[in-house]
């Protein structure tokens, strides 16, 4: 086990002693970034998507559902319940994409969408008379919130009451943005598959209320070795046994309270 490992686990003792609440799935389709990664009109060949983030659908909890169609946007309303989906007053704008541009078939395939399901790696299939698209899970596009540590059996030791006050935002360009309790930071994270390491590069100094978990959270992120983003849970997994990060998306990206957990 290493220094920093034992650090947070030292932490974490002192913090909270364990408890047995589950970690809790998401109903229907959770409301962060999912790129189109391929496509299958009727019985054809699945067409893979160079390019997925071009491509993406956010379903979001007001019962609307904004899409990135290439160079065009749109949007249309939907529910979406015990795997059965129905779209309506779908709109998009008509720019002349690209030579090569998915944005027609990704148009038309949507408009068609009668089921959705998951599969075992976490991407939405949605699927109707027409074919059928696969999107993959994305970290950008939303806030997400700490929700607590889980062990490894997925029973949470470390539940938060205030889960806004320490949350994380995703930028294309790799950077993120933390807030962690009354305090902001800076940070990177590195991905390679679902290897993950985050660099903190800096992180404001301002004395928060008794209680405060910031230590413990930044700790946390400085310890992560992997990410997983299922059903709109994401956890990042620490190393040595140490149990996993809890996090959940939220659309609304305004500013966090202050104070302590």
């Amino acid at each position: 086990m290493t220094l920093l490992s034992l650090a947070f686990l030292m932490a974490l003792t002192s913090f909270f002693a364990s408890s047995a609440t589950p970690v809790a799935g998401r109903p229907g389709i959770a409301p962060h970034l999912w790129e189109m990664t391929s496509f299958t009109h009727a019985e054809d060949a699945p067409v893979e998507v160079g390019n997925p983030a071009r491509y993406s659908a956010q379903f979001l909890p007001d019962g609307e559902v904004a899409f990135t169609l290439d160079c065009n946007s749109g949007q249309a309303d939907y529910i979406a319940t015990d795997g059965r989906v129905a779209l309506a007053n779908l709109e998009t704008s008509d720019a002349r994409c690209p030579s090569g541009s998915h944005s027609v078939a990704f148009a038309g395939l949507l408009s068609t969408v009668e089921n959705y399901r998951f599969d075992d790696e976490g991407n939405l299939i949605l699927r109707g008379p027409q074919g059928a698209i696969r999107l993959r899970p994305a970290l950008t596009g939303v806030t997400w919130q700490w929700q607590g540590i889980a062990d490894n059996d997925g029973s949470m030791v470390v539940a938060l009451t205030a889960p806004e006050r320490y949350t994380l935002e995703f930028l294309t360009d790799g950077a993120l943005v933390i807030h962690t309790d009354c305090n902001r930071g800076r940070a990177r994270a590195k991905i390679d598959g679902i290897a993950m390491a985050i660099h903190i590069d800096g992180v404001t100094r301002m004395a928060c209320l008794a209680g405060s978990l910031s230590n413990l959270y930044l700790t946390g992120l400085t310890n992560v070795e992997h990410w997983y983003l299922f059903n709109g849970v994401l956890t990042l997994s620490l190393p040595d046994g140490a149990g996993a990060m809890i996090f959940s998306p939220v659309v609304n990206t305004g500013a966090n309270s202050h104070g302590a957990n």
